[in-house]
């Protein structure tokens, strides 16, 4: 066996028999600041593993430690009920687990629970864990207005009793459901019992036909800027994903894509590039050396549909017809798990984009948008990496948002 310092210094080489290998080999401390080596070689094998001393470590842990049983001693020394608190017994749980761990030499899973420790004991000393408390006894008084609602989520099944133990120790008095476990009979045991009944569902939007894509959503993304050395230049072009969203070939690339030669401001007319969906690959030819390029191409969602397309709209509506009809005089209330459009998430620069205005760009909507407000739809004032408040819209952006605000509002009154 051989152990070498970070420095490459030899701290431990010799023969060990079987016996002795379980046991202390040399001064860890040797080893100094810093990863060091192990190599344990045996016949014509041998491995290296890293080594490191843990004195400062296991310090550091036993001092963070104490810390923590510091502040829940004090807390208790200020209110005897703070034993009750459930951040107080799960801090008292992870004491004991770190300390376990430290025993066994498991210093990262150590740092690992010391770090949750230290989360809960913060509520301790800030009080958070106290207020907490006082709002779960205030609520379960139930002396409150029955406009407030307290809820809590349970399944209305064959399970839908088991509910009610748990929702008077919370004092909630609404109790909803998803829908793929709602049944009248749950929810009417829940009704007849004195609660408020709620159901979340991802209807009416979610309702697509696989079969039938052009109910989607549809709108636009872009690349970075990429730069010609020649006269030929390949974008790759990479889609959002966060709403589930991919690149969009169901509208014709050469009519609704826009490629851009970005140094000379001018659109590359669709004679000049192909794409190719299998690698996602734009290609230009006669680029100009030098001049940087970029396209802002179409993406759709996978499973949402899009609530201002008349056809998609009275097929959602009519599902979630079908959804609450069994459920009538029992349901109270249903909520939307989401009722518009999908926000693509972070832009290839990092900003996120929640405003969620681009994905309501089919080709009927730009048509509807320009004959209303006389503005031509163009991508590079939707689309625009990135979107911070160091980069204002262009004020054709905000036509755009007015005009759809107010279609997504006849939208909700008709869905709700």
């Amino acid at each position: 066996m051989r152990a070498r310092s970070a420095t490459a210094e030899e701290v431990f080489a010799g023969e060990v028999n079987a016996a002795d290998a379980g046991g202390p080999l040399s001064n860890a401390e040797a080893l100094g600041d810093g990863a060091g080596q192990l190599t344990v070689a045996f016949l014509m094998s041998s491995i290296q593993q890293p080594v490191s001393f843990a004195g400062t470590l296991s310090a550091n842990l036993d001092a963070r430690l104490r810390s923590c049983q510091h502040v829940m001693s004090q807390a208790v020394e200020g209110n005897v009920d703070a034993v009750l608190y459930p951040e107080f017994k799960a801090a008292s749980a992870y004491v004991s687990r770190v300390e376990a761990l430290m025993a066994a030499r498991k210093f990262d899973a150590a740092t690992r629970h010391t770090e949750a420790l230290e989360r809960l004991t913060g509520t301790l000393k800030s009080g958070e864990a106290q207020y907490r408390a006082q709002v779960r006894k205030h609520a379960r008084k139930g002396e409150r207005d029955d406009r407030i609602r307290i809820t809590m989520s349970w399944g209305a099944d064959e399970s839908a009793k088991d509910a009610f133990g748990w929702a008077e120790r919370l004092g909630a008095n609404e109790l909803v459901t998803p829908s793929r476990s709602a049944t009248a009979e749950g929810l009417r045991a829940w009704r007849e019992a004195g609660y408020h009944t709620a159901m979340l569902s991802g209807l009416p939007i979610h309702a697509v036909d696989k079969d039938n894509p052009d109910d989607l959503q549809f709108g636009y993304w872009t690349n970075d800027p990429v730069r010609a050395d020649g006269d030929t230049v390949a974008l790759k072009l990479v889609s959002p994903t966060w709403g589930g969203e991919s690149i969009s070939t169901h509208f014709d690339p050469k009519q609704y894509w826009l490629v851009l030669d970005v140094s000379a401001d001018e659109p590359v007319g669709p004679e000049r590039w192909d794409y190719d969906a299998q690698t996602g690959t734009l290609t230009i030819t006669g680029a100009e050396a030098g001049h940087s390029y970029r396209a802002y191409f179409m993406i759709q969602t996978t499973h949402i549909g899009d609530p201002l397309y008349e056809p998609f709209a009275q097929h959602g509506l009519a599902k979630l017809d079908e959804l609450l009809a069994p459920l009538a005089g029992e349901l109270e209330t249903y909520w939307y798990d989401d009722l518009g459009y999908a926000y693509p998430g972070p832009t290839p620069q990092g900003v996120w984009d929640w405003a969620s205005y681009t994905l309501a760009a089919r080709p009927d909507h730009q048509q509807a948008f320009t004959a209303a407000t006389g503005i031509a739809f163009d991508p590079r004032w939707l689309v625009m990496p990135p979107r911070t408040l160091d980069v204002p819209p262009r004020p054709e952006y905000f036509a755009w948002m007015g005009w759809l605000q107010e279609r997504v509002k006849q939208w909700m009154a008709r869905a709700t």
